[in-house]
């Protein structure tokens, strides 16, 4: 049986018997299934700017602040602590806000 025998879908694993060659190829299943795992995988996941919002945050002033809606000076300067010393988190209320800010 050569490759001439058999189609694209029906040739999967083909040896001669005369050497060692091996040639092997997907069905058009195969093809699809591969095609469509390679597209799924192409995902793009974007992270905020660390240093944009370090420094924004930094550059608050409490009015500033107040608009946001961070009420108290104690809550920005706590917020200013926890990004100079580089513990922070993205997920608290405080800095949901200046994210949505910076978003806007």
């Amino acid at each position: 049986m050569g490759i001439t025998d058999l189609n694209d879908a029906q040739l999967k694993a083909v040896s001669y018997t005369d050497g060692p060659l091996l040639i092997l190829a997907l069905t058009f299943s195969e093809k699809a299934a591969a095609e469509m795992q390679e597209l799924e995988s192409n995902h793009v996941e974007t992270y905020p700017d660390i240093e944009k919002i370090r420094d924004f945050v930094l550059g608050l002033t409490p009015a500033e602040a107040r608009e946001i809606g961070i009420k108290y000076r104690s809550t920005l300067r706590k917020l200013k602590d926890r990004l100079r010393e580089g513990d922070f988190k993205l997920g608290t209320k405080e800095m949901r806000k200046v994210l949505e800010k910076m978003s806007l």
